[in-house]
């Protein structure tokens, strides 16, 4: 018998920013490689930001990891084909398949390499987790 159990909003918004910030980490290293074998002129300045960036990135991964952790979500496996990322999971004793599509993983990624680049040129507090409501600016 198979138990189907729905995701809260919280468990989806883990998870999503999982699938996201580890694409970007694996985006980012793979920019950096092909900087770091190209003649650009600007390689070195190129490879320094991408450090940053990825330093920024892995901290937010972790963080993702840790609270994914204490909501007793476990991933076993990523994996991926032309459609969608997916991430095989333990939650809540049952083992799950959560999918994001790469049209939306594009799209978010977008927006978050837009609040990186702002952050590391001028960093100012603003959220970086798709948690759309966490990230509207309080009115006094």
């Amino acid at each position: 018998m198979k138990v189907e159990t729905q995701f809260t909003q919280e468990e989806i918004i883990l998870i999503r920013d999982f699938v996201i910030l580890s694409r970007m980490a694996a985006l980012a290293v793979r920019s950096k490689e092909e900087v770091e074998q190209s003649r650009n002129t600007f390689r070195d300045l190129i490879s320094r930001f991408l450090d940053v960036f990825l330093n920024a990135v892995k901290t937010d991964l972790t963080e993702t990891k840790i609270a994914m952790s204490r909501a007793n979500i476990n991933v076993l496996e990523e994996s991926n084909d032309e459609v969608a990322f997916y991430v095989r999971l333990r939650r809540r004793g049952y083992e799950e398949r959560f999918g994001l599509l790469r049209e939306d993983a594009r799209s978010e990624i977008g927006v978050r390499l837009k609040r990186y680049g702002r952050q590391l040129v001028n960093p100012k507090p603003e959220p970086l987790s798709s948690d759309v409501q966490s990230a509207q600016p309080l009115v006094h």
